[in-house]
């Protein structure tokens, strides 16, 4: 073995071996193992050497002066030095792989912490801040006995007008469901059709006189049938009683159980009925409230 073939045979060697010393994190268990073995194969290949150029040694040998072991020793530092680097950036890259590992440790600590910090406070018990008491209400005795008065006046317009004229038109389109088409059907949803109108309109007069209370006008305001949804279908049902009368005089029955006009016109009469059953049971709270409300004296 030439000393050019041994050179570059060791260099491939110690190359391998420092590779595997600074070899990526995840295949560092296999750096050891694989510097070790690069280490007995360059030891091999020196013997090797040694043994096929044992006269050329012999004859170097003879022929070496100080300067050669000087070259000898300065080659010797050289690579002891290589392997102390080596080392060195082995060991950084050790120290930086543990110190990811910590980190990372730390990372899933933490996030185990608020994990349990989290599950502890959705479990812990909500204590509800204690309510604060309601200011009373108080008025003056003057306001209060306005706000009864507008409480009534309010009141009685649905009870004394809408409720009964409610009733009767009830009567008069649910027997006209039925079969039962008096000869002055169209006259008589004309005349409660019109009623219906004359009652809304004196509600809203009294809803803008006593506008200075906008509470008592909101509770009537809650359900929000108006006096156009409680006409309009009584008013679409006349023009469709008079044209059967022209069309199928002798089969009215039959048709107005199945006409959409009908239909329409129930159910606006429901409609009606909770608009009633709603604003009178609001006024009556209305009215109680302020019955029980305190009276101080005051400009």
């Amino acid at each position: 073995m030439q000393l050019k073939t041994f050179g570059t045979v060791s260099a491939a060697i110690l190359s391998v071996g420092a590779g595997a010393l600074t070899q990526s994190p995840q295949y560092s268990f296999l750096a050891l193992p694989v510097a070790i073995v690069a280490g007995i194969a360059w030891l091999i290949v020196l013997a090797v050497f040694l043994v096929r150029n044992r006269k050329h040694i012999r004859a170097w040998l003879k022929a070496m002066e100080p300067s050669h072991l000087l070259i000898v020793g300065l080659g010797g530092v050289i690579v002891f030095a290589l392997v102390a680097l080596v080392a060195a950036i082995w060991q950084m890259r050790r120290g930086d792989e543990l110190q990811q590992q910590v980190a990372s440790q730390q990372v899933e600590i933490k996030n185990l912490q608020d994990g349990l910090a989290k599950a502890f406070q959705s479990r812990a018990p909500t204590v509800p801040a204690p309510a604060r008491a309601a200011a009373p209400i108080r008025y003056t005795a003057y306001e209060k006995e306005q706000r009864l008065r507008a409480v009534d006046e309010i009141y009685s317009v649905i009870a004394t007008q809408l409720q009964p004229i409610y009733a009767e038109g009830n009567k008069l389109i649910d027997g006209i469901y039925r079969g039962s088409v008096p000869g002055d059907a169209e006259q008589r949803l004309t005349d409660y059709r019109n009623r219906v109108q004359a009652a809304f309109d004196n509600l809203n007069t009294l809803l803008k006189k006593y506008n200075y209370f906008p509470d008592i006008v909101q509770v009537t305001r809650k359900n929000t049938f108006n006096d156009t949804e409680a006409t309009h279908e009584a008013g679409n049902l006349i023009g469709e009683i008079a044209a059967l009368r022209q069309k199928a005089p002798n089969d009215m029955p039959w048709f107005l159980l199945r006409d959409t006009t009908m239909m329409g016109a129930r159910e606006q009469l429901r409609h009606f009925e909770q608009y009633l059953s709603d604003t009178t049971k609001a006024l009556q709270e209305k009215r109680t409230e302020i019955e029980k409300a305190e009276v101080y004296l005051g400009q």
